[in-house]
């Protein structure tokens, strides 16, 4: 009872606080305190819920940081992924997206986690505007893709996208991610027509060069 309390204390402490140390010293103690799972179940929604409102890149960090630390269970885990995915629809500062899709690489390292991360990433680019936040999310979905099948499901996923981008500068962020992704004989064998494809159909000479 007095840990639940405590928390709830330096959760709500978090909510006002603007400095990055003190932000960091709360969080740490959070992280310290939180060693139980029904522990994590009380601080982990809290956290999430901060992060919703927050705009400073750095504070969003310590945050995210926090909710890694955790170690949730598969289910909070979860939880955390729909959190960040969920974050990042509506973000529109490039750091920020960095944040969280580092959050989000992080809390993925089983196959169910990767799957679910890489789905949301995909998703997120589809409607992407904004460069910054587009090429940190192609960045994410590069660094999660760690075997053949992930690779290949990304690969497709980008080359899909290439195929309604009209914009040259978001163009140029997925070809960048396809050339990193493609580095396998038989992954550069996938890509390959449907670049060459994209080519003979591209009609703007300044799209056509990326």
């Amino acid at each position: 009872e007095q840990t639940a309390q405590v928390l709830t204390g330096l959760l709500g402490l978090l909510e006002s606080e603007t400095d990055r140390q003190a932000a960091s010293v709360l969080v740490g103690g959070v992280v310290q305190l939180a060693s139980l799972p029904e522990q994590t179940a009380q601080v982990l929604p809290g956290l999430l819920g901060l992060l919703e409102s927050e705009t400073d890149g750095q504070a969003a960090s310590v945050l995210v940081d926090g909710v890694v630390q955790l170690g949730p269970s598969p289910e909070q885990t979860a939880q955390a992924l729909t959190g960040l995915l969920g974050l990042l629809e509506s973000e529109t500062d490039g750091q920020a997206a960095s944040v969280l899709v580092d959050g989000v690489v992080q809390l993925g390292p089983s196959p169910e986690q990767t799957a679910q991360a890489l789905t949301g990433l995909l998703g997120l680019l589809e409607s992407e505007t904004n460069r910054w936040v587009a090429s940190e999310l192609v960045g994410g979905v590069v660094q999660l893709a760690s075997s053949p099948e992930q690779t290949a499901q990304v690969l497709t996923g980008l080359l899909g996208l290439l195929e309604s981008e009209t914009d040259r500068q978001a163009a140029s962020v997925l070809v960048g991610g396809v050339v990193q992704l493609a580095s396998l004989p038989e992954q550069t064998a996938q890509v390959l027509p449907g670049l060459l494809g994209l080519l003979e159909s591209e009609t703007d000479g300044q799209a056509a060069s990326v």
